[in-house]
């Protein structure tokens, strides 16, 4: 989406208020991934009520990696409860709803905050802002639609492979940046491929 489509549908709106600029209409969908070296939990459903992820997330373990993944951006009341429960600024929460914008670093005392675009390509390619908020142990990230490119990850964590279950939030938040750069380089040589096919 383009600076100035994302602009336009924020016209009119009140400064300072939540509003997802998007135009994808997906239902929402939450995956909740708790893990440390010996233990691994994942769940996935779509997102009902507070009550329902609550309970969920209050049946973590507080000594455990927590990666809360948000698939879709409609739902208001989900992602301010989110931003209320793991004191995520109101200013990062609008970032997150509006789309389209430039990727952004911002590293403060005790979190830290991105926002960039993922390319996947399945059938098509498919373009889409992603959000990622890092504190303590806890890793949460917003997507405007299902699927994206961080299976392999997913992978490894469920799998016990590789270091991600022993060395905490901070290596995930790392890896899916990674992967998510990654991705641009196979999309790049796989277009370069293209073109001098058809050449």
């Amino acid at each position: 989406m383009s600076l100035l489509k994302t602009y336009k549908n924020k016209k009119g709106k009140v400064p300072g208020h939540l509003y997802y600029t998007g135009d994808k209409a997906e239902k929402t969908k939450v995956e909740v991934i708790n893990y440390r070296e010996n233990n691994y939990h994942r769940d996935y459903f779509e997102y009902k009520n507070i009550e329902e992820l609550e309970q969920k997330l209050n049946s973590v373990n507080q000594e455990e990696a927590l990666w809360i993944n948000v698939f879709g951006l409609n739902n208001l009341d989900l992602i301010k409860y989110l931003g209320k429960r793991y004191v995520i600024p109101d200013l990062h929460l609008e970032d997150v709803l509006n789309v389209g914008q430039r990727p952004k670093l911002e590293i403060e005392e005790d979190f830290t905050f991105v926002l960039l675009n993922m390319i996947n390509r399945k059938k098509e390619i498919m373009y889409e802002q992603i959000s990622m908020f890092y504190k303590d142990n806890i890793l949460i990230t917003f997507q405007e639609v299902e699927g994206d490119v961080f299976d392999p990850v997913r992978n490894r964590i469920a799998e016990g492979k590789g270091n991600v279950r022993i060395s905490g939030v901070g290596y995930l938040f790392y890896v899916l940046l990674d992967i998510i750069l990654d991705n641009y380089f196979v999309l790049m040589m796989n277009l370069e491929d293209s073109i001098e096919t058809l050449e």
